[in-house]
């Protein structure tokens, strides 16, 4: 039986006729369905949702090592960042 399913799938009018009949849509649903595990493995029986990290330590640290310069050219380039809509030369305010 092993033989004749090898033959019956090797067959590249099969294929053909799979592949036509997957791209118009008229494959069983459970051969596709097959098709996908065997291409993609079985899918996980259940995910699992990581929360993102919210301690923002690291990023306190960090921006504690900067100079007042630094710090205060970081703190223009969010707002600029964070206003919405507007370019950066609108959010830096008009030049003297």
């Amino acid at each position: 039986m092993q033989e004749l399913a090898e033959i019956i799938v090797t067959d590249p009018e099969v294929q053909a006729k799979l592949f036509e009949q997957a791209r118009a849509g008229k494959l069983p649903s459970h051969l596709m369905l097959e098709l996908f595990r065997y291409h993609g493995g079985k899918p996980p029986e259940r995910v699992e949702v990581v929360p993102p990290n919210t301690d923002n330590a690291e990023l306190r640290a960090r921006l504690g090592r900067l100079s007042k310069q630094d710090l205060r050219a970081y703190v223009d380039l969010t707002r600029k960042m964070m206003a919405p809509g507007k370019s950066s030369q609108d959010a830096r305010g008009p030049q003297i």
